[in-house]
């Protein structure tokens, strides 16, 4: 199993850690992830969940 980080802002001293430490990581494309376009209430919570469920079925862009 990997962590998944959405690509913002100073993603990479999040994945450095992680990696240096021997957790595999994989960074996502916030760009190609569409589900949130138009939604009235998005946050953190839902996002993590949102991305877990792609990474989940293979599809975490």
């Amino acid at each position: 199993m990997s962590l998944a980080v959405e690509s913002i802002f100073n993603w990479y001293w999040l994945v450095d850690g992680l990696q240096a430490n021997e957790y595999p990581a994989v960074l996502a494309n916030p760009a190609r992830m569409q589900e949130n376009i138009g939604l009235k209430h998005a946050d953190d919570h839902s996002d993590a969940e949102f991305i877990a469920r792609q990474q989940a079925m293979g599809v975490l862009p």
